[in-house]
């Protein structure tokens, strides 16, 4: 054996694969380095890591215990405990990323709102202000991304809306999609879903053909409790309460490039809803309500209900002056003067044991008249 191969093969390439054995060891703890004393310079934002994880056998890269702080430096901004990816590491001499699984447990996130502004519009104006890469530098190719069964578990978002002084939270969010493909033709299969306080949920699947432009949704929505949207809804209207809980499904099938196009099937409830004036008088209620609606098109104010029926509904009307207080209910803006034209249908109407308080407050004493059990 020629001199030169005994030195190759004996130390030069010991040492090499050594050299390379070395360095993937130490990449992972080189990466959280790397990320936590330099993360801020990309993003804007100070980031800790507690663990990096590289599986070089079976491909996967795992993040642990990752925090996005807020500008000042202290405050969680975005946090989760793992995040696991999985990748196919060979279609990428082909310009295909191929991630097999992509996990991610435990996120949470604070959103806070703030006159005009949020908590992460800083982070907006960071991307922005970095300069374009000019088309020399872009690969002649665009790389193709097939990303299969992305899941989220356990995630948490809070909503802070300084403006009306509210807080919302949503807890044990979720979703699976069992495919996204980018650069090519359709999204099938996405869904999203998460539970409320009071063991209600909210869940969604849909499908989006990106060449057509078509989509269509399934909608299921169970023990949404309204009462957190009362700021929301003082808005609009002159209430001082609120409070039910609203379920349903919906179907939705539309052309993203066809705002009008969108045409809803499906049907709602809401059990114990109650509205009150600002004096904390109840004016509107009902032990449980249902509508279904059938070809109905919304951004073409088409509406067409099925069965609409009122269970013990409640409706508290009082007389003052030329007026009465359900008129005053809606609060005005400048658009209410814009005209429009509307069509509905309604196939059955029905009222079960219905309840109206009137009071009439016109003469010199107010006159004070209850039914019952309207049919």
């Amino acid at each position: 054996m020629k001199k030169w191969l005994k030195i190759f093969l004996y130390f030069i390439l010991p040492f090499l694969i050594g050299m390379l054995l070395l360095l993937m060891c130490f990449l992972p703890y080189g990466l959280k380095k790397y990320i936590n004393e330099h993360g801020q310079e990309y993003t804007g934002r100070k980031m800790l890591v507690k663990d990096i994880k590289v599986n070089y056998l079976e491909s996967t890269f795992s993040m642990l215990g990752f925090k996005m702080f807020e500008a000042d430096g202290l405050t969680n901004f975005f946090t989760f405990d793992s995040v696991m990816v999985k990748v196919s590491p060979f279609p990428l001499f082909s310009s295909r990323l191929v991630i097999n699984k992509f996990r991610m447990v435990n996120p949470s996130i604070t959103i806070i709102r703030e006159d005009s502004t949020f908590n992460f519009d800083d982070i907006l104006v960071f991307f922005n202000s970095k300069p374009k890469s000019e088309d020399s530098e872009r690969p002649s190719k665009p790389l193709e991304y097939y990303l299969n069964n992305i899941s989220l578990e356990g995630g948490i978002l809070v909503f802070e809306d300084k403006i009306v002084n509210h807080i919302s939270n949503l807890n044990n969010l979720g979703f699976f999609i069992p495919s996204l493909i980018f650069n090519r033709d359709e999204i099938k299969d996405a869904g999203i879903n998460f539970h409320f306080k009071n063991g209600g949920f909210f869940k969604a699947n849909a499908d989006y053909n990106q060449k057509s432009g078509v989509y269509k949704a399934d909608i299921m929505v169970d023990k949404l409790d309204v009462s957190p949207f009362l700021p929301y809804a003082k808005d609009y209207f002159h209430i001082g309460g609120l409070g039910g809980l609203v379920g349903g499904a919906i179907n939705l099938v539309g052309n993203i490039n066809k705002l009008d196009s969108i045409l809803i099937n499906g049907n709602a409830q809401v059990t114990d809803f109650s509205a009150n004036d600002n004096a904390g008088h109840k004016i509107l209620g009902s032990k449980s309500a249902s509508v279904t609606l059938t070809d109905t098109y919304p951004m073409k104010f088409d509406f067409k209900f099925g069965d609409i029926i009122l269970k013990e509904p409640f409706l508290y009307v009082e007389m003052k002056d030329s007026t009465i207080n359900l008129l005053n209910l809606m609060v005005e803006t400048p658009e209410d003067t814009a005209h429009f034209s509307y069509s509905y249908q309604i196939s059955k109407f029905r009222i079960e044991n219905g309840m109206l308080d009137l009071r009439d407050n016109t003469f010199d004493a107010p006159f004070d008249y209850h039914l019952s059990e309207i049919i």
